[in-house]
């Protein structure tokens, strides 16, 4: 019985000698990933985040958008070009996370797909060095003054947008998944601003820091700010479709080859989305503006030959009443005149016989003398 107890208990110690050293490790792993990104759990907690698509989702469409900050929709990701007041603009928070290392960045490749693995990440010298970016390097820190941050030259976003269908809430969303800045710069060879994407960011990674970078998003109200996340989140701003994910991983001007056939294009990808949206909902599709026009013409057309109708049946009763005017005025003088012949007869009759009996007694008188 001793043995078996004191077996029991070794038992035990072994154990947990054993669990210590994986709880400790569990431990360190999360201190070094809250050093890396400079946030701890509870940070994270207090600043969420957009939902994350389910990996069985029912329903998912991948597209890319060209963001152009000379747009008033874009603008609130532009200004300030430099950090005034505590704001600062995307770029510039962008390039401290990721010259600070806090946030991974990604080469963009020339296919333009966005690849977040550890052999994909950047350098960030060889990135500063490559677009003549002034630094200065200490213990391999790079410390960089905010007049020497390119943020006025970056006057584009390219953005990737999931749109998704969870059939577990039975919810419709559409969230940013990566951003990539683009710097545009003029050569010596050409008049016009070359693009450079610069690097793609996960935005799952950059979004906690998101929510606490304020923007002013109204030319009319200065005080309406809110925070990039919430931007991004409330789908706020303006984007031209240049991609979608498709299987041979072609870009719209691939196959559209007039500006006319790819701005159709880019509306029949806005169109599906919103349809399918529709659909979800149940909504009744809205009549087209084709379909108005022929309804208000049409509203007019019988209109038109409502107020031909009453014209002709006012015609129609002005005739008649003048008709039976001129009928009833006849009538009226036939009747004068009958009465008149017969007054003119009467009258004519009775001459004669007052004739005849003066006659009479012209000859009675003259028989008595």
């Amino acid at each position: 019985m001793k043995r078996i107890l004191f077996f029991s208990i070794s038992l035990c110690l072994a154990l947990h000698l054993m669990a210590q050293p994986a709880a400790r490790r569990k431990e360190q792993a999360d201190k070094q990933k809250s050093r890396a990104t400079g946030l701890t759990e509870r940070a994270r907690l207090t600043y969420p985040v957009q939902q994350d698509m389910p990996d069985d989702a029912m329903w998912s469409r991948e597209v890319y958008r060209t963001l152009d900050l000379t747009k008033d929709e874009n603008a609130a990701l532009y200004y300030p070009v430099e950090p005034v007041n505590g704001r600062m603009n995307l770029f510039t928070l962008v390039f401290r996370l990721v010259t600070n290392n806090m946030v991974p960045a990604y080469d963009y490749r020339l296919d333009g797909n966005e690849v977040f693995t550890t052999d994909n990440k950047i350098n960030v010298k060889e990135l500063l060095d490559r677009y003549h970016i002034y630094y200065e390097e200490n213990n391999g820190k790079f410390k960089i003054e905010n007049a020497d941050i390119p943020s006025n030259e970056v006057m584009s976003y390219f953005i990737k947008e999931v749109a998704f269908y969870d059939q577990h809430t039975g919810s419709y969303h559409k969230k940013v998944t990566a951003i990539c800045p683009v710097l545009h710069r003029a050569d010596e060879f050409s008049s016009a601003p070359i693009k450079y994407p610069l690097f793609w960011l996960n935005y799952k990674d950059l979004s906690t820091y998101l929510t606490r970078n304020p923007v002013m998003t109204s030319n009319l109200n200065n005080s309406a700010t809110m925070s990039v996340d919430d931007y991004f989140s409330m789908n706020m701003y303006k984007g031209e479709v240049y991609k979608t994910t498709n299987m041979q991983n072609r870009l719209i001007m691939q196959y559209c080859e007039t500006d006319s056939a790819r701005i159709a294009e880019e509306k029949r990808i806005d169109q599906q989305l919103v349809d399918f949206e529709k659909n979800i909902w149940g909504q009744s599709e809205k009549p087209s503006v084709a379909a108005n026009t022929d309804a208000v013409k049409d509203s007019t057309a019988v209109a038109k030959t409502g107020e031909k109708k009453s014209v002709r049946r006012g015609r129609s009763a002005r005739r008649s009443r003048g008709t039976s005017g001129s009928s009833s005025s006849s009538s009226s003088k036939s009747k004068s005149s009958a009465t008149k012949s017969k007054s003119t007869k009467a009258k004519t009759s009775k001459p004669k016989s007052s004739g005849s009996s003066s006659g009479a007694r012209a000859s009675v008188r003259r028989q008595r003398h």
